[in-house]
């Protein structure tokens, strides 16, 4: 089972923890979109308003699309939102 953690505005609105026997980090998205529709709407619309987010998996971010779309299996998924700075 991997867990999956929701922080920020998503976590607020959609619940903050999640269980899912899931195969890959896009695999968090769908899953939760199962039990909460609107949600993957909700992360593009948030993202269209300059509000990003990052897909963290066992303390290391996901930066490509090997590592979202990629079979290795996760304990832990973080949802976090990132913070852009002037500078």
């Amino acid at each position: 089972m991997t867990e999956i953690f929701l922080h920020g505005k998503l976590g607020k609105k959609f619940g903050r923890k999640f269980r899912f026997a899931i195969s890959r980090p896009k695999d968090s998205i769908s899953a939760i979109e199962t039990i909460h529709e609107g949600f993957s709407q909700e992360l593009v619309a948030l993202a269209k308003s300059g509000q990003q987010y990052a897909i963290i998996a066992d303390e290391k971010q996901i930066t490509g699309p090997e590592e979202f779309c990629g079979k290795k299996r996760y304990k832990r998924i973080d949802i976090v939102p990132v913070i852009f700075g002037a500078g």
